[in-house]
């Protein structure tokens, strides 16, 4: 089909176009959607088929006593705005998955069911794989994807433009103006930094030490770290490392103390940036400043075990390398190839040895007093967008329990690390299922049955009325003394539960437990 405009052609083609690239078909939103759908609901009719309520959890797959997959969700960041028909499907096989994992009735409301088994829904995760996305990827020196973008958020912020007027702003572009808010840029590498260390290097072994005889609290750390160093290290010289943070909104000190030459090095991180990055700073400037100075025999004593453990990690092997580590690992290897002798020891923090307190200090101070680092490093930033994919969850659970799931805000008002059933792996499906159940507030309860016309009275067999959850016999299942671990065949029908009303039969307490 040919359109004409003021003696302009244009041509319809069956390709579209995202951020000037190509896109097929079977790449558009609505498609794509629809093909994510196709392509797990095998997998939801597989968890569906696998859920045997008398298996202990423990024993389960891991993958059938959990959602969907979130790797479902990769990609589709990219295709926002879009029709929202294709994204709406993955909503619907997410609570469907939820339904089954939980044991939830159909009535159930959904963002009750993603707290209670904490999924977060879809639109939020797709704006958390945005964020981590953009982060990695603005760590890569020149990076195409940063100028188009660049240009893109210029263009949607242009009040001119008519077209982004009324559209959503983009997930990649609001991930693309967080990095604006940082205090400095985050650090660019034109590669991964670990090919700009040598081989040998990367294979050397320092000489880390992780236990020195002093335990946490010892009221004799003082006397047993003085009699250690001067009995088996006497001619080394120490020094002590730390780094300190008081709060979110402030810079991580960094501090290297040397007691025999009074010699302070003090620096500061940006806000942003972890304690890790600050002990390791600290310990990147011990090293160097010993090499620099062909200080023999010296040792550096730290309270991070996790930054020691990093040293000495294998890096092949290694799921993320600090830059920090790296550097850190290359002068402990140009050290070694000079005959210079660094160990470095781990020694329990704020036990009273002397060193150590006096190094807490001067990191403290040099919070405001330190020398500036502009560096940013990508692995400080990536748990923002943790953080803020609970903060909008939370906000959206508080608006939308006003509407729904208003029961189940009264029991878990804030939304959970984990799900409460984690902590019981020993419990059968039934029994996390009828507490679930319970806790949303829609179970097979005469009450319930009655309130949606499928039984003409709340009475329940035994003839005694039953209450309804919301009049004192829901219970909070993470704090209740109800799950039972290897039921009797006598008990598989029903689950003990901690109750108020003792002259209720288990039956009459939980309903028939009607699978999905």
């Amino acid at each position: 089909m040919v359109l004409q405009r003021d003696e302009c052609y244009l041509r319809k083609t069956q390709d579209q176009r995202l951020i000037s690239q190509s896109v097929p078909p079977t790449l558009r939103p609505y498609a794509h959607g629809h093909s994510l759908e196709d392509r797990y609901s095998i997998f939801v009719e597989a968890l569906m088929s696998s859920a045997d309520a008398s298996i202990p959890l423990k024993k389960r797959n891991s993958k059938s006593t959990g959602s969907p997959p979130c790797h479902m969700d990769y990609g589709s960041f990219l295709l926002q705005p879009c029709n929202k028909e294709g994204l709406n499907s993955l909503d619907r096989l997410q609570a469907k998955g939820l339904r089954i994992v939980l044991g939830a009735m159909k009535s159930s409301p959904k963002n009750a069911m993603q707290v209670e088994a904490v999924d977060p829904p879809l639109d939020f995760r797709r704006q958390y794989l945005s964020d981590r996305f953009i982060f990695k990827v603005n760590q890569c020196l020149n990076h195409p994807l940063i100028f188009r973008l660049q240009n893109l958020s210029d263009l949607i912020s242009n009040s001119s433009n008519k077209y982004w007027a009324h559209k959503e702003t983009p997930k990649i572009i609001q991930s693309f103006r967080k990095l604006s808010s940082l205090s400095h840029p985050i650090a660019q590498f034109r590669a991964n930094p670990l090919f700009d260390v040598p081989y040998d290097a990367l294979i050397f072994e320092p000489s880390v030490i992780l236990d020195f005889g002093i335990s946490k609290n010892d009221p004799t750390a003082e006397y047993v770290f003085s009699d250690r160093l001067n009995s088996e290290w006497q001619g080394w010289l120490p020094v002590f490392t730390d780094a300190s943070k008081t709060s979110d909104a402030s810079a991580v000190g960094s501090a290297v103390w040397i007691p025999k030459f009074r010699v302070l090095l003090s620096s500061n991180s940006p806000q942003e940036s972890s304690v890790f990055t600050g002990e390791a700073v600290a310990i990147l400037e011990a090293v160097s400043f010993i090499l620099s100075h062909k200080l023999n025999k010296s040792i550096v004593f730290s309270d991070s075990k996790s930054t020691l453990l990093a040293v000495s990690t294998n890096f092949f092997r290694a799921k993320f390398i600090h830059p920090v580590i790296l550097d850190i690992k290359k002068q402990l290897f140009e050290c070694a190839r000079q005959g210079i002798e660094v160990v470095l020891i781990w020694i329990p923090g704020h036990s009273g040895i002397q060193g150590n307190e006096q190094a807490d200090l001067w990191a403290k101070r040099a919070i405001q007093s330190g020398s500036p680092r502009r560096d940013i490093f990508v692995s400080d930033i990536l748990p923002r967008a943790t953080k803020d994919l609970a903060v909008s969850w939370q906000e959206s659970w508080d608006q939308s329990s006003l509407i729904k799931g208003r029961h189940y805000k009264s029991l878990q008002n804030t939304i959970p690390v984990r799900p409460w059933f984690f902590r019981h792996k020993d419990s059968t499906k039934l029994a996390v299922s009828v507490i679930c159940r319970l806790r949303l507030g829609h179970v097979c309860t005469p009450v319930f049955l009655q309130k949606l016309h499928i039984k003409d009275s709340s009475l329940c067999e035994c003839s005694q009325d039953f209450l309804s959850p919301s009049s004192g016999l829901m219970v909070r299942a993470p704090d209740a003394e109800s799950v039972i671990a290897g039921s009797s065949p006598a008990k598989d029908k029903c689950l003990r539960v901690k109750r108020r009303f003792s002259n209720l039969s288990h039956r009459c307490l939980i309903g028939y437990y009607i699978p999905i």
